[in-house]
């Protein structure tokens, strides 16, 4: 006898073993960079920062402190957006987040919105308990009340909000010079 495998049931089978694979590797809990418009990643150390170098209003110290204590009791992880000028402790919040969160078991994941986005999200939920870190989303997703709108914005809001909707174990900190 022989087995007749299409097309469909050969992108399936990948899909299973590359699954498998990942779940049997050490890139869970790690902190990963991801290129634009490839799956290809870099497995990193993230600095050594925590909430007591981060300077900012207690109020907002308390939301960064809100969204790691929400982890650790519930298992959930927000989708947040940081929003300044350069210098106002966006990248040093995200690395506090990132450095805490990552202590407790969470996969952090940094990269670009870009073409592959919905597979890099994928591979988030994978490795999930997971952050993805997305910097400087204004560059690539262009405002959307204005003409300078990306086609990447409509499949980034999908992935956010749409109907095949993030889970909760798999968490976004996005920010904008906007």
């Amino acid at each position: 006898t022989s087995l007749m495998i299409d097309d469909n049931t050969s992108t399936q089978l990948y899909d299973k073993i590359f699954k498998l694979a990942l779940d049997c590797s050490n890139l869970k809990g790690s902190y990963l960079t991801i290129e634009d418009d490839t799956l290809e990643w870099q497995v990193r150390q993230l600095k050594d920062l925590s909430f007591d170098d981060v300077f900012l209003p207690e109020v907002l110290m308390g939301d960064l402190k809100t969204f790691t204590k929400l982890y650790e009791t519930k298992g959930i992880l927000q989708r947040y957006m940081f929003s300044g000028i350069p210098g106002t402790g966006k990248t040093e919040s995200t690395r506090a987040i990132s450095k805490a969160l990552n202590k407790m078991g969470v996969t952090i994941i940094k990269t670009n919105i870009c073409d592959i986005i919905k597979q890099k999200f994928e591979l988030a939920t994978i490795l999930a308990p997971s952050i993805v870190i997305l910097d400087d989303i204004d560059l690539y997703l262009g405002d959307r009340n204005h003409s300078g709108v990306s086609t990447l914005l409509g499949q980034f809001l999908d992935i956010l909000d749409g109907v095949d909707k993030l889970p909760s174990n798999v968490g976004v900190i996005a920010s904008t010079n906007a």
